[in-house]
């Protein structure tokens, strides 16, 4: 399943291939490894992706979907902290 749509439009080419790799049933563990998520990454980009992952899994009605968009959004805030800290 691609995940499209009037509220993935705004995403970037890589928070897409989040979704996908979400809705495709994939581990938050596994769709980090894949994509190498905590490298390069900012707070502030962590933080975003939380919002979206939040922003989708509101509007999905796929229970399982809204699950890995919730756990996935836990993660990215978790990377988000990780980092502020290492920032300070």
């Amino acid at each position: 399943m691609d995940v499209t749509g009037d509220y993935t439009q705004n995403l970037s080419a890589r928070q897409r291939d989040v979704m996908n790799l979400i809705v495709r049933g994939l581990s938050n563990n596994e769709i980090a490894s894949i994509l190498n998520l905590a490298e390069g990454l900012t707070a502030k980009e962590c933080l975003q992706s939380a919002e979206v992952c939040l922003a989708l899994a509101h509007k999905t009605k796929e229970l399982d979907t809204r699950a890995a968009l919730l756990g996935f959004a836990y993660e990215f805030r978790t990377v988000a902290e990780r980092l502020q800290r290492k920032e300070r």
